[in-house]
């Protein structure tokens, strides 16, 4: 099955949080209802997460300060 495919600009994104410094050992992001979100859209279950990536990218770089 091999490793799941990354996002492209994790890795860089992942990389900016550790050298913030002062980062937690966990952080959880909870993305409820994006499944719901494409349903409602007519979408195939999926899309909600997919879709929903780009608020958890903002949220996260806005919590680096970036």
């Amino acid at each position: 099955m091999g490793e799941p495919r990354e996002e492209p600009g994790l890795r860089e994104l992942r990389e900016r949080v550790l050298a913030a410094g002062n980062v937690p050992p966990h952080v959880a992001v909870i993305m409820d209802g994006n499944g719901r979100w494409a349903q409602r859209r007519r979408l195939p279950r999926v899309a909600g997460p997919r879709a929903g990536r780009p608020a958890v990218r903002r949220t996260v770089e806005a919590a680096v300060g970036r």
